[in-house]
């Protein structure tokens, strides 16, 4: 049998209607498996002898909530071949560090019930794993375990078959030959015999199937406790079995003898027939409009069909109805009869998409009745009743180019009319239903919500065009749950409660959902705005348990006059060419109609009711429209006076087709309609529910962009944030205060009435009842919108250690300046130190952003200054290491031209190229994935995850190794008090800092990100500070009467110099390399010296540099 998560219960029942069949054989996953024996456990359903496959063998997790059904049943499991190999290197697999297995975290966090902090992965429990877990206690190797090793075991074996007979020579390698005979590389496959998991041998036979071996387990009582014991095998085509060692049990728990189970009779005579129905309606025609309804809901494992919709048979009658009116008009498709196929899709979208494909693609008329020459011109397709449906029919329409009309379908999904050429709808799409929304919560003023969605794409899209435009409006959504799979209602409702246990809740659901939702939260005080018009159908004979107070938004009806009495006038005697009327009507008045003996009583006068459907009016506008468009189309091509059609009018191409229906006008009942960005007319209708009268009443009307208020809707107090006007700009503010604020819903006993009016908008809010007081709101700092969460120690000492730094840094900076012209400044390139200074303060104030609350403007901040700031750190040392390494090498030669591009202004252009990159990166990211917040658990953080942001410093990574590199190479260089030495020191613990983030961010916990990334910061930014500057200070500080004249001293060894190391080594470029490269060159001129000296002096300080004259003696420099 199969079965859908939600049909467990129908067919426990289906089962137990078959009283002579007592053996229920499940070929079913095990988790419907399991779902199957809890529904049967549910129900009481106890004289079943269940016999399950290999997907249920001895798992315990399948029966562990139905032991009392489930116990005497019969599995079957493919024999374990066990390997301690195998366990021992799955029970030695780390927590973390395990990358190759992109799912292995999530089993672990499954398996032991806590979670991991693993970026990127939810987090399904509260626990956190500890780190002594061991995954051998409680081992169980699995049967598949050696069926999976065995399959790699012979690929390699034959694979490696392959080689050697292709190419004997090249067996280090997949060679050529391999990949161009793969019917080679297959027999060798085929014919691998080796010894397989657990030593035991394995082969394929003929058929490609590897050895047969199963156990037979029977679920037994052992101490009083269910295990699966062995009771026969099955091993290559033998089976060993003995029947009397099975245990099953009574209703009591107590052994009894196997159950019979036989037919007495014929088979055909024990089962439940399938129903053979009619699938469509045929009417001929020249031109066809084909219809898709579900005049039934979907079916069972017995049945593809279920019970009658009355809704789709009417809406089919609509669809005929309208066929019949074009035709009896000499205006429209003059000489041409329109006909139809009409299929019922059973409310099953892989039955629709059966239905439709063999029509549109021209199977349909294959046969006798339609000669290959006479084939009839498929002009558009009216259906989709709901999203599905539809989003499954224009998947074959978009393929065969036809234009699809929906009536039913609202889903935003489908309005992209690139993904989707051929579509429309007469009705609106969701992202018109969220306009309506909008107006009506700013109408009453609520400025804070909540969201519940079903768990499917049309309503998660539906979600999304709202939450775009709540944003916009200045409203704060509190939460979106989305109730998952498997639904679990109490979960999301105790979610819920978090924010505030109370308030105004949209539901995004489907009617089953909401129906479920609201009868568990009866006594707790919400206000539901449903979505669907499905629901407000389901609930329009309100009963006691419907909520009080909630507001239903639903499509307005189209009436149309002509229709319904058509309708009203049909019977079942006189409707022949609908095949489901008759035995419609007999379900509908449970009468008989002649040959039929299903009721008690004769159909003899009843009369269809005048019932408004709300989409028929749509069905009929969709058949007009495509008449409308085609009839354009007609008369472009051939002509006011050609009667039928001409031959330029069949060879239109389908976007021909398409625009003539897209830009077509239509009317019905006298009112014109036209279809506008690809939906058809916005009427919304806003109901209220009343508690006392059990009837919705019809509170407001939407039209054409208009919230018209027409009375005044019952709300029933509604507590809401305290203290706070909840908006979008402070919504973490209400959040905050709602959630770390205990709340209660205070009983309410009398009603009142909300006017929709300015007055009230301002004036009058829904109130709260807390049972804390100021003093147990959430520890914050609120500034200018931001949330200083001073609640953790680290926060505070973050705060504390950036005004330091940041007051440090300003202190540096301004010293600098007043000592700008000084030769240690000037050397060293005062235009790259302010700048390196200025980037240092920005990052140490970045880690602010980070100790703040996370919202949508600290996210971005965040992303921005992260890298950019220190982007300004590292641009700065790339560029000085960059200088000193083109002087020191300038300064190793005897002779040669000077470097150029060293001055500020050139260093400066330098910089400015560097960072212009890293501003575009930023800016683009920013635009591209723009910063967001979500909520985890209770509280708002940013939608991106760490390694989104490590990304983000992937330039900044490149600059800190580019600038180690060159930074290395000139380690010798003594140019500038040896500064590439320091730079090289300041790029090394960059380096360890951020190894360490790193760690953090990948096996640490997520309470530690921040941080961990705040004292990173902090820590770099103070590094780079004392390394870069601490060396240039002292010097100017305390003065060196050398200084006024020469260049910076170094106390290292010259290269190339004789006598060993000597204090006050000048590391001007003349000084140096003179005293170097004369030290064995004897006397010479002292005067000329002299000269020389000074003229370079000079030169060096203008930043000019001349060919050294290796002669030159070096006294000059012990004079000067």
């Amino acid at each position: 049998m199969a079965a859908g998560p939600s049909d467990f219960d129908q067919v426990v029942d289906s089962l137990r209607a078959q009283v002579q069949a007592k053996v229920g054989v499940l070929f079913t996953s095990d988790v419907h498996t399991g779902k199957l024996l809890q529904a049967a456990e549910r129900k009481g359903l106890k004289d079943i002898q269940w016999f399950g496959t290999d997907t249920w063998g001895d798992r315990f997790f399948v029966t562990e909530n139905a032991t009392s059904t489930s116990q005497g049943s019969i599995t079957l499991q493919f024999k374990k071949h066990t390997s301690q190999k195998f366990k021992d290197y799955f029970t030695a697999l780390p927590q973390y560090g395990y990358v190759r297995n992109p799912w292995w975290q999530q089993w672990y966090m499954e398996h032991f019930k806590c979670f991991l902090n693993v970026w990127g992965i939810p987090k399904p429990y509260d626990t956190p794993c500890p780190w002594a877990l061991d995954l051998s206690e409680g081992f169980i190797e699995e049967a598949d375990v050696g069926y999976v090793i065995n399959s790699v075991w012979a690929f390699a074996v034959g694979l490696q078959a392959a080689i050697e007979e292709l190419c004997p020579n090249k067996t280090n390698h997949l060679c050529p030959e391999v990949v161009q005979n793969p019917d080679v590389l297959k027999t060798k496959i085929q014919e691998a015999q080796f010894d397989g998991h657990g030593g035991e041998p394995f082969m394929f036979d003929d058929l490609g199937n590897g050895p047969a071996s199963y156990d037979i387990l029977n679920l037994q009582r052992v101490n009083e406790e269910l295990q699966y014991v062995k009771v026969g095998e099955w091993n290559s085509g033998e089976l060993e079995f003995q029947p009397q060692n099975i245990q099953v049990y009574d209703a009591n728990d107590q052994p009894v003898i196997l159950p019979t189970s036989e037919c007495s009779g014929r088979c055909v005579q024990c089962t439940q027939h399938f129903r053979s129905l009619p699938t469509h309606i045929e009417v001929p025609g020249d031109l066809l409009i084909p219809g898709l309804f579900a005049v039934h809901e979907k079916g069972d494992h017995t049945n593809e069909c279920g019970e009658w919709t009355e809704e789709g048979v009417i809406y089919v009658e609509t669809m005929l109805h309208a066929i019949d009116e074009i035709n009896s008009k000499d205006d429209l498709l003059p000489g041409i009869r329109l006909g139809t196929v009409i299929f019922d899709t059973c409310s099953s979208t892989s039955r629709a998409m059966r239905e439709l494909s063999p029509l549109l693609n021209g199977a349909f008329f294959l046969n006798d009745e339609y000669p290959p020459t006479s084939f009839p011109v498929i002009a558009g397709v009216v259906g989709g009743e709901n999203n599905n449906i539809a989003s499954s029919a224009v998947q074959a329409a978009d393929l065969y180019k036809y234009t699809l009309v929906s009536y039913g379908a609202t889903t935003s999904l489908l309005s992209n009319q690139l993904e989707y050429p051929y579509f429309l709808r007469t009705v609106p799409s969701d992202d018109q239903l969220a306009d309506v929304l909008i107006q009506l919560i700013l109408k009453l003023g609520w400025t804070y919500i909540s969201i519940i969605r079903s768990h499917d794409q049309h309503n998660k899209a539906g979600m999304e065009s709202f939450m775009n435009k709540a944003t916009g409006n200045h409203i704060c959504v509190a939460t979106v749950l989305d109730l998952g799979m498997p639904v679990d209602y109490q979960r999301t409702i105790n979610k819920l409660s978090e924010y505030g246990g109370s308030g105004i809740v949209i539901l995004f659901t489907s009617p089953h959902d909401t129906n479920e939702l609201i009868q568990r939260t009866l006594s707790q005080e919400y206000v539901w705005v449903l979505t669907d018009d499905a629901v407000a159908m389901e609930i329009h004979d309100l009963d006691q348990t419907t909520p009080k107070g909630a507001l239903f938004v639903t499509l307005d009806p189209v009436s149309d006059q002509s229709t319904t009495q058509y309708i009203s006038q049909l019977r079942p005697d006189t409707n022949e060419r609908n095949p489901w009327f008759a035995e419609y009507w007999q379900d509908k008045f449970q009468c008989n109609l002649p040959g039929n003996v299903n009721y008690p009583t004769a159909c003899t006068e009843q009369t269809l009711p005048l019932s408004n459907y709300t989409l028929g009016g749509y069905v009929k506008m969709a058949v007009k429209a495509i008449a409308e468009g085609i009839n354009n189309l007609l008369i472009a091509k051939c002509g006011t006076t050609t009667q039928g059609l001409c031959s330029d009018f069949v060879s239109a191409n389908p976007e021909e087709f398409h625009q003539s229906i897209q830009n077509a006008g239509f009317s019905i009942s006298d009112e014109s309609y036209n279809f506008v960005d690809g939906h058809g007319p916005v009427k919304y209708s806003v109901w209220s529910s009343d508690q006392q009268s059990g009837k919705l009443s019809k509170v407001a009307s939407w039209t054409n962009s208009d919230l018209r208020i027409e009375t005044e809707p019952t709300i029933y107090d509604v507590p809401t944030v305290p203290d706070v006007n909840c908006n979008s700009v402070n919504c973490p503010t209400c959040i905050k205060q709602l959630v770390k604020s205990p709340t209660t819903a205070s009983p309410v006993q009398s009603t009142k009435h909300l006017p929709f009016t300015k007055t009230w908008e301002k004036s009058t809010k829904p109130s709260m009842t807390t049972k804390s007081s100021k003093a147990d709101k959430v520890s914050a700092v609120e500034t200018d919108g931001f949330l200083v969460d001073m609640d953790n120690i680290w926060g505070i000492v973050v705060v504390i250690l950036t005004v330091l730094g940041v007051l440090l840094t300003l202190l540096v900076l301004v010293f600098v300046i007043c000592n700008v012209n000084h030769i240690v400044v000037r050397e060293s390139s005062s235009i790259l130190n302010i700048l390196l200074l200025i980037g240092l303060v920005f990052m140490y104030l970045t880690s602010l952003a980070f100790v703040t609350e996370d919202s949508t403007i600290t996210c971005g901040i965040r992303r921005f200054a992260l890298g950019f700031f220190q982007g300004m750190c590292f641009a700065a040392l790339f560029v000085k290491s960059v200088r000193v390494y083109r002087i020191g090498k300038y300064e190793r030669r005897i002779s040669g031209p000077k470097p150029k591009f060293i001055s500020s202004f050139s260093q400066a252009l330098f910089y400015a190229g560097v960072m212009l990159s890293e501003l575009l990166l930023v800016i683009q990211w920013l635009l591209i994935d723009p910063p967001s917040v979500t909520m985890d658990g209770t509280q708002f953080v940013c939608d991106q995850s760490m390694g989104a942001l490590v990304a983000s410093l992937l330039y900044v990574f490149l600059l800190i190794v580019a600038t180690t590199i060159i930074a290395f190479l000139a380690r010798n260089y003594y140019y500038v008090l040896h500064e590439s030495l320091y730079i090289l020191i300041a790029c090394i613990g960059t380096i360890l800092v951020a190894v360490s983030w790193a760690v953090v961010a990948v096996i640490g916990s997520v309470n530690y990100h921040k941080p961990a990334t705040c004292f990173g910061l902090i820590f770099n930014a103070t590094l780079i500070l004392f390394v870069m500057f601490v060396p240039k200070i002292r010097p100017i500080l305390f003065k060196h009467e050398f200084f006024d004249n020469a260049s910076i001293a170094s106390d290292s060894t010259l290269p190339g110099a004789k006598g060993g190391p000597r204090s006050g080594a000048y590391q001007n470029p003349s000084y140096n390399v003179y005293e170097a490269k004369t030290a064995d060159t004897g006397e010479v001129d002292k005067a000329k010296s002299k000269e020389a000296a000074e003229k370079r002096i000079s030169n060096s300080q203008s930043g000019d540099y001349e060919d050294i004259d290796p002669k030159i003696a070096t006294e000059t420099t012990t004079s000067l």
